[in-house]
């Protein structure tokens, strides 16, 4: 098993040319004739959205998008976080629904 792999890699697992995966995405959208074509960015935003919904860390997500620090992650994505609040909201009410007899 390979200690660092990049999402893009050539042939050595090593960093591909930087225009290499838009030319496979249009390889790809040319062979099964697809009507639309997603920029790359949207395939990143599909997956960082898919990261916060499944209640991945923000730090975690930082990491597997490469930004510098959190700060960055949640001004570029802001978007998903206020669903991720109500979200924190309704298992608070639930713990102290569950855990009442503490208080």
């Amino acid at each position: 098993m390979l200690s660092h792999q990049l999402t893009f890699p050539n042939k050595s697992n090593e960093f591909c040319l930087p225009g290499q995966p838009n030319d496979w995405y249009d390889m790809i959208v040319n062979k099964y004739n697809l009507k639309k074509r997603n920029t790359l960015h949207e395939f990143r935003k599909t997956h960082v959205s898919l990261c916060a919904m499944a209640d991945m860390k923000l730090q975690d997500i930082k990491y597997r998008v490469g930004h510098k620090d959190s700060k960055m992650t949640k001004q570029v994505y802001n978007y998903l976080y206020p669903e991720r609040e109500e979200l924190s909201a309704d298992k608070f009410a639930q713990f102290i629904e569950t855990e009442k007899d503490l208080f």
